[in-house]
């Protein structure tokens, strides 16, 4: 399948041992599995951070295979969101090539992705997977078989082909990978319009839970990472260690607080820790 993309980040490293727990206004130590080493419950925040594209892959698949498992006979809708290292980076851009230059790099990742899906699925998810680019301006990538649905970079534009595609009475997993629509609420105009035509296009998209998720933000002067791998809740994680577990995806604000809270950032260390934030950052992009 040939095209090309999404946001920077940079390669992500092994995990440290965890620091804390931030749940919603209050601090408790991170869980860890009991004696004998079973596992934690859902909602324990499991630690997870691949750290590798590989790896995100192969945890994607699994928190996939864990919803469609508890989601029994009803279609699956999920969105995943994929780390996709910017390898093409230049001293100026990380993605020099825009988003078909990531979709060099995301459409392998994707395609590890639902051929474990399938295997692990021992025959459930059986068919032909046809892969097909509906967007080539924007590399939208499609992969479908009689059962299985997954798009790649979805947007605004390709919705409605998405929406009739998944209506299909075969279809019993829906993925969205890498979405490029904004749905924020405080956006005045959103990507789908307004009125009638942005209602349809959220009615539709509410319907999704997010598998699994990885994405990197710079905020308060440190970058952290925010991770989430279903059914567990979504972890913010800086140098290697967990700062605050959040049951929804934590907004800016939300990140900014519990780094503050744990002594990261601009908040927690005045001027001089902005700075040095700031050297360190300019430094590192002049690598």
């Amino acid at each position: 399948m040939a095209v090309a993309a999404r946001t920077p980040r940079t390669r992500l490293q092994p995990r440290a041992s965890p620091r804390r727990t931030h749940v919603r206004g209050r601090c408790t130590p991170p869980s860890s599995p009991a004696p004998g080493g079973s596992a934690p419950t859902p909602g324990s925040s499991r630690l997870v951070d691949p750290s590798s594209p590989e790896e995100s892959a192969d945890e994607a698949a699994a928190a996939i295979c864990r919803f469609v498992t508890n989601n029994g006979k009803t279609k699956s809708m999920l969105q995943v969101e994929l780390y996709v290292p910017p390898i093409f980076r230049s001293d100026l851009d990380d993605w020099p090539g825009g988003i078909r230059q990531q979709f060099q790099v995301a459409a392998p990742m994707v395609e590890r992705m639902l051929l474990e899906v399938r295997r692990v699925a021992n025959g459930e998810l059986d068919g032909r997977l046809t892969p097909e680019v509906i967007d080539n301006a924007d590399a939208v990538g499609l992969w479908s078989s009689p059962k299985l649905l997954c798009v790649l970079h979805p947007t605004a534009e390709t919705l409605n082909t998405i929406v009739e595609r998944s209506q299909e009475p075969s279809c019993q997993v829906v993925i969205l990978v890498n979405p490029q629509w904004t749905t924020r609420e405080s956006q005045v105009i959103s990507d789908f319009g307004i009125g009638p035509w942005r209602q349809r296009a959220e009615d539709f998209l509410s319907q999704f839970t997010t598998a699994f998720s990885q994405v990197e933000r710079r905020v308060s002067g440190v970058t952290a990472r925010v991770v989430r791998s279903y059914p567990e809740r979504y972890v913010l994680i800086h140098e290697d260690a967990e700062i605050a577990s959040f049951e929804d995806e934590p907004t800016l604000a939300e990140i900014k607080s519990a780094l503050a809270e744990s002594g990261v950032g601009d908040e927690a260390g005045g001027l001089f820790e902005r700075l040095k934030g700031q050297f360190m950052f300019n430094a590192n992009s002049l690598k």
